[in-house]
């Protein structure tokens, strides 16, 4: 928590560092850059994902020898496949960079060097995979802090020099090439028995059994880049790279407070597949109610504070050109606390087992957030991008993932969209409050801001508190709060942990 902390605070003035150090329209190019390397690490079709999985159940193999052998096998496998793939991943960096438009000229060297990296480091993605599938997630999360400390001192230093583009490439390069040494050398350490002597020859039939296993992870890979990435790339293309600053300037509060919901939704899917395999249906339908409830709850309470005081932060931290309007706004909160509150659904349903279907469905919402994102930026301007977001969501992903939990546990989707009627409509007047006090206040300095965003946050929590106090939130809340606080967990009804048994 401690490092989000720093990294998000430092993030935030590094953006308004750059921006008045290479100018808008070259930070655009930049953010551009580096959704293309985004979309050019799905180029591995899934092989570093399977890999982590794989090893994690290696390791926990009962036999240590066997696992340790099986480990080996699958490390030496996916890297060969990883080795095997880089020709195609080369010719894919040449085409992305003779493709580049011709207003974009600027971005012609840096992307170069940054291609010329990315291929070389392409197959050291499997050092990271291999320490997060062995759960060595502390020295994962270290390596990865001191790689950005560097990474942001490295380009300080050169912005400061004058090297405009070519600093963030530096940086960025440090971040690339740094933490896979670092886990080399954690490897032979800690982890010896794991790394192979050799790497085996494999028949194209093996190369195609590896790639089979780890497709659907690929295409849930490509899927969630197409809905959440081809926003900047839409806009960039149509609207040009400046348009693509204040975009994601306005955005960047909706970004970094919808980390903590999606992390919740994500932390609780072990938990369902524990709970899936263990408990009936219906115990899992009543911990999905709660912990469905908890996350509409959390990015609700996120909402209230970004509409209010998101125009006074832009203004602050990188000047009111930067903000793209309070419409903008509301935009990115409704999409975002909609895909918060359906992500819970998916991972249920990931944890069911339906990785395929979910697989497919994918596809069929990535056809129609990009569509609708070339439709609706080309007519409505930048804000086109989060409403065809929200088209995806509602009429694709959600209502899909909803009925098939509810059919997993004997239910239906009717009955889980009842359950959040009664935060839903709690949450919709504390948002109109929110949208009434900033037209009416327009708060623009630190306090101001602060002081409007605690009346919205002191609305918002006296309009749901109650929700905490009966089912299905009681119980958890109950066992939450009664060992450091029982006058609390008395006045929200007490008997915390019989409680927590029946609600499910």
């Amino acid at each position: 928590m401690g490092t989000q902390v720093v990294t998000t605070l430092v993030g935030l003035w590094f953006t308004h560092f750059t921006l008045n150090r290479v100018g808008q329209h070259d930070l655009g190019l930049w953010l551009i850059a580096l959704q293309v390397t985004l979309y050019l690490s799905l180029l591995d079709l899934g092989v570093v994902g399977v890999l982590s999985r794989d090893l994690a159940l290696a390791a926990g193999h009962p036999d240590p020898q066997a696992g340790r052998a099986a480990a080996r096998d699958t490390l030496a496998t996916s890297v060969r496949v990883m080795l095997w793939q880089m020709p195609l991943v080369a010719a894919a960096a040449v085409g992305v960079w003779l493709a580049l438009p011709r207003g974009w000229a600027g971005l012609q060297q840096p992307l170069a060097l940054i291609l010329a990296i990315f291929v070389a480091a392409f197959p050291l993605r499997t050092l990271q995979a291999t320490l997060t599938g062995l759960q060595d997630q502390t020295c994962v999360g270290l390596v990865q802090f001191a790689a950005w400390s560097l990474g942001t001192a490295t380009a300080v230093a050169m912005l400061l020099s004058g090297y405009g583009l070519y600093a963030l490439v530096a940086s960025w390069s440090v971040a690339q090439l740094v933490p896979p040494a670092a886990y080399a050398v954690r490897m032979r350490s800690r982890f010896r028995h794991f790394v192979p002597r050799r790497l085996p020859r494999l028949a194209f039939s093996a190369i195609r059994v590896q790639l089979g296993r780890a497709i659907w992870v690929s295409i849930g890979q490509v899927t969630h880049l197409a809905v959440t990435g081809i926003d900047v790339l839409v806009i960039g293309g149509l609207l040009g790279p400046g348009a693509v600053v204040p975009y994601m300037c306005t955005g960047k509060l909706v970004a970094v407070g919808s980390g903590l919901p999606l992390s919740v939704a994500a932390l609780a899917g072990p938990a369902l597949g524990e709970l899936r395999a263990r408990e009936g249906p219906r115990r899992l339908e009543g911990a999905m109610h709660a912990l469905g409830l908890a996350v509409l709850l959390l990015g609700g309470a996120l909402s209230v504070v970004v509409l209010i005081a998101n125009e006074g932060f832009v203004r602050l931290w990188v000047g009111a050109p930067q903000f793209g309007g309070v419409a903008l706004t509301a935009a990115f909160v409704v999409n975002a606390m909609v895909r918060q509150w359906g992500a819970t659904f998916g991972q249920a349903v990931f944890y069911g087992g339906h990785e395929r279907k979910l697989g497919l469905n994918g596809l069929v919402e990535s056809v129609v957030v990009v569509g609708l994102t070339i439709a609706l930026v080309g007519t409505v301007g930048a804000i086109g991008a989060p409403l065809a977001s929200l088209a995806g969501v509602t009429a694709v992903a959600l209502p899909f993932a909803l009925r098939r939990f509810a059919t997993d546990v004997g239910s239906t989707a009717g009955s889980m969209l009842r359950a959040m009627v009664d935060a839903a409509w709690r949450i919709a007047v504390a948002l109109g409050a929110s949208l009434l006090l900033w037209a009416a206040w327009r708060p623009a300095g630190v306090l101001e801001v602060s002081l409007a965003a605690t009346a919205a946050v002191g609305f918002y929590a006296m309009l749901t508190l109650p929700l905490l106090g009966r089912p299905p939130l009681k119980g958890y809340v109950d066992l939450i709060l009664a060992p450091v606080w029982p006058a609390a967990a008395s006045l929200l009804g007490g008997r915390h942990r019989a409680t927590a048994r029946s609600d499910g």
